[in-house]
């Protein structure tokens, strides 16, 4: 690669934020980081929350995910699936 030149980022990044509930941007240059950071990144980290639960069947599979919300105007960022893993023995 020429000197000067970066390589792109790998273009399954963005799907794989996207499938664990992440965000993805990218930064062309470092004059950007200031405009890139600002919305919507400060009000989307005041109005997070977590949650969990616990499946019911442990048995190994993954399983899709699916969270809603009903608030007009409010958007959910979760993961599209999960493993139910059975606990390790011994």
């Amino acid at each position: 690669m020429p000197a000067g030149r970066t390589q792109k980022p790998d273009a399954g990044l963005s799907k794989l934020a996207a499938e664990s509930g992440g965000g993805y941007f990218e930064l062309e240059s470092t004059d950007d980081l200031g405009a890139t950071l600002r919305p919507p990144w400060p009000t989307s980290c005041n109005r997070q929350y977590a949650m969990g639960f616990s499946p019911r069947k442990l048995d190994g599979k993954t399983h899709k995910l699916e969270v809603r919300v009903k608030r007009p105007g409010m958007t959910a960022r979760a993961r599209k699936s999960y493993v139910a893993t059975p606990p390790r023995s011994g």
